[in-house]
């Protein structure tokens, strides 16, 4: 379980992208139509049979539940290696400045770190020290070094101020990023401060947006070293 937070550090919640709020009407106006289609004209499978007990369904429902599934998967689905990034990661950093992609990235792209929370997460800000000390072999490397979090611009501030932090920070309130890029921890109500933080993931992206590795642990105590990641960008 994640430490406790302060009551005051509740997170905005903020709807899904535009894009996929238009697609989920569009599914569900498919699936509608496609239950009209099936009261209409009777069309009916039979897709399970047991002792006796029958299992109907039409072939327009299963239409309707196909599309339901393709929604699901649009939605949630993580980018990984070979992808190009799914968002232009324009967001406030630190310092209070609109940043994008192209503003961020170094002259061979950015190794982008998205983190819990910089504020409440013990095992973050371990990640983010060590990042400050492995920054310099990325930089060196022709990569930019970007922190991604659901913290507010002041938060990132305080710990860039206190730990003398160099390196870009994003402030993805509202999680738009997080869930552009599929790693939203889905296990987190809606209501809790804690909801909109990721899974931990690193990737590094080439500077024509290309995603060359995906670097994740399989518990958020965990993250991938050092090596592991200047590695990826050899």
């Amino acid at each position: 379980m994640p430490a406790p937070i302060p009551n005051s550090a509740v997170k905005p919640l903020f709807c899904l992208l535009k894009f996929k709020a238009v697609l989920f009407l569009v599914v569900e106006l498919f699936s509608a139509a496609c239950f009209a289609r099936a009261c209409m004209y009777k069309e009916v499978l039979v897709i399970y049979s047991k002792k006796g007990v029958t299992m109907m369904l039409s072939r327009s429902v299963l239409m309707a539940l196909a599309g339901v599934c393709l929604w699901s998967a649009v939605v949630f689905a993580a980018v990984g290696a070979g992808d190009k990034i799914p968002h232009s990661l324009e967001a406030l950093d630190q310092n209070g400045a609109v940043q994008n992609f192209d503003s961020v990235k170094g002259e061979n792209g950015a190794v982008v770190h998205f983190i819990r929370s910089a504020d409440w997460c013990p095992y973050c800000k371990a990640q983010l020290l060590d990042i400050k000390n492995y920054g310099p072999q990325i930089k060196a490397a022709g990569y930019s070094v970007v922190v991604i979090s659901y913290d507010a611009p002041e938060t990132l501030a305080d710990f860039a101020a206190k730990y003398d932090f160099p390196y870009v920070m994003l402030s993805d309130e509202g999680s738009k990023i997080i869930k552009a890029f599929g790693i939203l921890n889905e296990k987190i109500n809606v209501e809790s401060p804690y909801y909109g933080i990721p899974h931990p993931t690193i990737y590094v992206i080439t500077a024509a947006g290309e995603i060359t590795a995906k670097l994740a642990e399989d518990t958020p105590e965990k993250r991938p070293t050092a090596d592991l990641v200047l590695e990826a960008i050899r």
